[in-house]
């Protein structure tokens, strides 16, 4: 199994944000402002190049579109996100994929030469979150099991 363990980032947040107590199944909630979509915006960056729902455009990855992400005061903009990979008869393998950004040059990725393909959910989260409670709850039920998913369809 491949999952994130770790994310750490400045996006939006002076000093950077670290969450390093990541399992396989993760489900992000917070207020307004608390940093979800930086998390999100990061874990893009870092495993992609690209990121989605910006406010400006669908995808962005030039350094003009995601300037404004960068807190003020700071000179470099960072998001490194290790993926772990718990492949059956494998000791753990943990992977750090980076990206960075210092305003008016060229964003920079790293991305381990043997690390497994990493593949985000986007489409399929958004598609959940725009359907009806149907598709909400199959999305739910595919990815995160059927245990309390079934009081959802309930209500």
């Amino acid at each position: 199994m491949l999952y994130v363990k770790t994310i750490e980032t400045n996006i939006k947040h002076p000093g950077g944000i670290k969450v390093n107590t990541l399992t396989p199944r993760v489900f992000l909630t917070g207020s307004n402002g608390s940093g979800k979509t930086a998390i999100l915006n990061a874990l893009q960056l870092a495993l992609t190049g690209e990121a989605h729902d910006l406010g400006i455009k669908d995808k962005a990855k030039t350094s003009t579109l995601l300037r404004h992400l960068l807190p003020e005061g700071e000179e470099e903009l960072y998001a490194t996100v290790y993926l772990v990979n718990t492949a059956v008869g494998q000791n753990p393998q943990t992977y750090a994929f980076e990206w960075t950004l210092v305003p008016g040059k060229k964003a920079k990725r790293s991305i381990p030469k043997d690390a497994p393909e990493p593949r985000l959910l986007v489409p399929e989260v958004e598609a959940a979150l725009k359907g009806t409670k149907q598709t909400m709850l199959r999305f739910l039920t595919k990815y995160f099991g059927t245990q309390d998913i079934h009081t959802l369809g309930s209500g």
